[in-house]
């Protein structure tokens, strides 16, 4: 639901946006938040019954109308084609990352390093792209220096 909260109706109010998800691609997935909330935990279980009662036998006749089009399957298969391809992508930014900090014995924080990427792109004035917030003209090795330093201060 933060996750929601944050993409979709906070983000056009503050007129600047951060990739909340680990993915960098066009998905969001769903984190736990560490904590359990009794009004989010009730608003789940209600969602869950209205999904059940309601929404559940449609989403079956979806599943035998997708066995009789096969066709179809071309864009579920180009679906998790493009998944597949941006969870790889961000574990190469991930093992990346971790070869960093291991090297200069430092603690990396995700968002910390995407805040910072896109300041100094603000900085030097690059274009800032949403979706895949490690794109820059520069290195990424550089990035990760000027974390590094930005962060040692």
């Amino acid at each position: 639901m933060a996750g929601f909260w944050n993409c979709f109706l906070d983000m056009p109010l503050q007129r600047n946006g951060i990739n909340p998800g680990f993915l960098t691609g066009p998905y969001l997935p769903i984190y736990g938040v560490g904590f359990i909330c009794p009004l989010y935990t009730f608003f789940g279980g209600l969602l869950g019954a209205v999904y059940y009662f309601f929404i559940q036998k449609h989403m079956v006749n979806e599943v035998i109308w997708l066995s009789n089009n096969l066709a179809f399957s071309f864009v579920i298969g180009f679906f998790f084609g493009v998944l597949t391809l941006d969870i790889a992508h961000s574990m190469n930014l991930v093992f990346k990352i971790k070869k960093f900090a291991k090297e200069n014995e430092i603690l990396v924080k995700f968002e910390e390093l995407k805040n910072s990427i896109r300041e100094g792109q603000e900085r030097r004035k690059e274009k800032i792209n949403y979706v895949f917030a490690f794109k820059t003209p520069r290195h990424f090795a550089d990035l990760l220096d000027e974390y590094k330093n930005r962060k040692n201060k």
